[in-house]
């Protein structure tokens, strides 16, 4: 199913008070709460740099012009910038975005790299029975992270189990900063493709 064939039609009128018919792209639909959180529709795909929505979509659907349901899965709006960008263009980004105070395109890495971009409190919990890890960080102003002393404290429970917590602090640089946005749109969501078919009977309905 190609998308923008399935969406409907809107009237316009002229200066002359002809009517001409323009594709209604401003439609939307997104799965409901109950669909979304079903963990029987989904599986996890990590995003290469050589995967595009058509590609995927080619891989596991045996349709490139499925990509819009990728897209409807993870409520990406906008390609261009949910979309995770590869390693290429995100140096071209980082260029773009800093190289006027970096000093020009040839200092961005060694400027992003080397320049703080928020400072982070980190307390790591640890429960000793299940030997399972917390990681919660709190972003804080430069005064409060030079005042943050790295401990550990280990408290016990009445039911003698015990956890023990780490706190420590981190210097995040822009390069991390960005790099971490952009990694973090590489988990995403794919349909099964037992309901592909179905779905795309639903939503042709709706916008119809």
């Amino acid at each position: 199913m190609k998308y923008f064939n399935s969406l409907p039609f809107i009237a316009n009128q002229d200066s002359n008070g002809n009517y001409y018919f323009l594709k209604n792209i401003l439609i939307r639909t997104k799965l409901i709460s109950q669909l979304a959180k079903n963990p029987m529709l989904f599986y996890k795909y990590s995003v290469q740099d050589s995967d595009t929505p058509e590609s995927i979509a080619f891989k596991y659907y045996g349709d490139q012009y499925r990509y819009w349901l990728i897209f409807m899965a993870n409520e990406i709006m906008d390609p261009q910038w949910d979309w995770p960008l590869t390693s290429q263009q995100f140096l071209k980004f980082l260029k773009d975005k800093y190289s006027i105070v970096a000093g020009g395109d040839n200092n961005v890495l060694s400027y992003t790299q080397g320049t703080v971009h928020h400072y982070e409190k980190l307390v790591t919990t640890v429960d000793n029975n299940t030997q399972t890890t917390a990681i919660k960080s709190v972003i804080v102003d430069q005064q409060t992270y030079i005042l943050i002393q790295s401990n550990t404290q280990t408290k016990t429970f009445s039911d003698g189990s015990t956890v023990t917590y780490t706190t420590g602090k981190n210097a995040v640089s822009i390069y991390d900063y960005e790099n971490d946005l952009n990694e973090s749109k590489r988990e995403i969501n794919l349909i099964n493709s037992n309901y592909v078919s179905d779905m795309e009977t639903q939503y042709q309905a709706l916008v119809r």
